[in-house]
């Protein structure tokens, strides 16, 4: 079968969805005779009949109605193929990988995520979940594309970035926690005597880049989850965006600590879109950053 070619199937494929060999001649703007042939080789190169032409229309044979979804396959690959090669010779990302703060919503990335592949289906994707200092570390390192993570001071100067929303970050703690049982605001000087719980990379921590920790005792996770299990545990308090607490609030396993606690050198938590210089984002991270904007 070494002779089977693209327009052999394409022509195979016409012919079963339009019921006929005219049908198919009209579809593709061809000589009824030129797709008699092709399907005629078809046949000859794959050793079986493909259609039973008995009745007055062609109908499948049982040969061709289970070669049928390999040809199309064959058919809806090349046509991506060729899209996709379309997309890279314009400037589309064949590869987009995303380094994603562990603290992001993915309720506000999924969406974006979802117009992403509508728009740019070739684009491959690829997400690393990160602390937000790694993740910033993966750009300059070449290992990610662009960096979704908290808008954190002292930025290094080759990172730029675009603001994209409000973090709804709430402080809490487990229910049976000694800070539970306080009212009013609370003090940082209070709350700097209780363990707290942060994420942050151990190089990160080591340099004493602990944005938002008052506690004097504090210890540092690798990840989101690891802190949401200790904070449940009432193994300190911490900060959290909101949606991610939401169930534990409603069912009362954890409370909000009450009072504006500051964050010294960090007014708020801004989520933003970082890039690095000397590397742009292209057309589908591009987009990609307008839809988060925009959500």
């Amino acid at each position: 079968m070494d002779a089977l070619t693209l327009d052999q199937f394409t022509v195979f494929v016409a012919i079963a969805e339009t019921g006929s060999f005219a049908g198919a001649a009209r579809r593709l703007g061809r000589a009824q005779s030129a797709v008699t042939y092709a399907v005629q080789k078809l046949e000859e190169q794959t050793g079986l009949p493909l259609f039973d032409r008995t009745a007055y229309r062609p109908v499948l044979s049982e040969a061709g109605r289970a070669l049928l979804p390999r040809a199309r396959r064959v058919v809806e690959d090349v046509a991506a193929y060729r899209r996709q090669a379309a997309g890279i010779a314009q400037g589309v990302e064949a590869e987009l990988t995303v380094a994603l703060s562990s603290l992001t919503p993915l309720d506000v990335v999924t969406p974006a995520l979802a117009r992403l592949h509508g728009g740019y289906p070739g684009v491959q994707l690829r997400l690393l979940i990160q602390p937000d200092e790694q993740a910033v570390a993966s750009l300059l390192e070449g290992e990610a594309d662009l960096a979704l993570a908290l808008d954190l001071p002292g930025l290094p100067d080759w990172a730029e970035r675009s603001l994209l929303t409000d973090l709804d970050m709430v402080f809490v703690a487990a229910r049976d926690h000694p800070l539970a049982a306080l009212e009013g605001p609370l003090a940082p000087e209070v709350l700097g005597e209780h363990l707290q719980v942060a994420v942050s990379v151990e190089r990160a921590a080591r340099r004493g880049r602990d944005h938002g920790v008052v506690g004097i005792n504090r210890w540092y996770v690798p990840d989101v989850t690891t802190k949401l299990a200790l904070l449940r545990a009432g193994l300190g308090w911490g900060s959290m965006p909101r949606a991610m607490v939401a169930e534990d609030l409603a069912a009362g396993r954890m409370v909000l600590l009450q009072g504006a606690i500051p964050f010294r050198d960090r007014p708020a938590a801004m989520l933003a879109a970082i890039h690095h210089r000397e590397r742009p984002p292209g057309p589908a991270a591009r987009a990609f950053i307008a839809v988060l904007r925009g959500a």
